[in-house]
């Protein structure tokens, strides 16, 4: 399963139109969901603004179990590049291992830096990035294969250009990190999908976002994804604190859990396989021009 860029068919000229008319009446819930998506939309905008380039150093941890055969595992150590592409509308994470198992990997950071000071915009840009990523995922444990465990990836349910493609529904108050949070729930209802399998079939996914009331903040995102004709199911889950040297709030864990169940092309007969990641991010700092990574400045 891998995420693809989405091209909006056309940009909603309001938001609060088009939930109303799946509704069909007006009611507090609804208008309490328009509102949410609008703040909500305006902070992700204003987020890919201000975003630019960010780097993390990232510790991941993956377990992957098949019936009764003895657990594997796998340990990396990395740094994760967030960045944000305006030209395409589209999220993406390059994971540079590091290290595996303890072990360094070589000739890594040469390749991510190649790609980082090149000239390329655009869709080739977005290409370079891409080919860095599925390098990363060659690190994944497990049959299922997967590109959309990517901590930004489900921001994109709430930017105001793909929300028409989404059902929202208001799921009551929780506190996520010590945030007063309002929960959406959410159903990808039009073709197009965000993730494919590896076949470019359509996966439409659910899932949840969390977001602070009064300014719209996402403070907490879950994305469940089923592939049916794989017999695979996948649900990524990412938590978000304040990162006060930015002012931003950035990803802080992501945790994954995977199922697949046998079929002709992966597993054998009568076997189960469940894989669960835990990733978490620290050191967050800016990535400047001519390939410096700047850290941030102690007090």
């Amino acid at each position: 399963m891998r995420s693809r860029p989405v091209r909006p068919l056309a940009i909603c000229a309001c938001v609060v139109a088009a939930l109303l008319s799946h509704a069909g009446t007006a009611s507090p819930e609804s208008t309490d969901v328009a509102e949410l998506l609008r703040q909500t939309g305006a902070y992700v905008q204003q987020f890919e603004h201000d975003f630019a380039l960010v780097v993390s150093d990232e510790a991941y941890k993956q377990r992957d179990r098949v019936d009764a055969r003895p657990e594997r595992s796998r340990a990396l150590q990395s740094e994760v590049f967030f960045m944000w592409l305006p030209e395409v509308n589209f999220w993406i994470s390059v994971r540079n291992v590091l290290k595996l198992d303890g072990e360094p990997v070589p000739s890594s950071r040469e390749r991510l830096e190649r790609a980082l000071n090149g000239n390329a915009t655009g869709e080739l840009r977005r290409t370079q990035f891409e080919r860095l990523r599925l390098e990363g995922s060659r690190f994944n444990v497990g049959f299922v294969w997967r590109t959309f465990n990517d901590p930004m990836f489900a921001l994109q349910v709430v930017d105001p250009l793909l929300q028409s493609r989404f059902l929202f529904k208001l799921a009551g108050r929780e506190t996520v990190a010590g945030v007063d949070a309002w929960k959406l729930t959410w159903t990808e209802h039009r073709a197009g999908t965000l993730i494919v399998d590896g076949e470019g079939w359509d996966l439409f996914s659910t899932g949840a976002t969390w977001v602070r009331k009064e300014d719209g903040v996402v403070v907490k995102t879950r994305l469940e994804v089923e592939n049916r004709r794989r017999r695979t199911k996948g649900e990524v889950t990412v938590t978000y604190q304040h990162e006060p040297r930015l002012n931003l709030w950035l990803p802080y864990r992501m945790e994954e859990h995977y199922v697949q169940r046998a079929d002709k092309t992966a597993l054998p007969a009568r076997l189960k396989e469940e894989i669960d990641c835990v990733a978490m991010y620290s050191n967050f700092r800016r990535f400047e021009t001519e390939g410096r990574i700047v850290a941030p400045t102690h007090d």
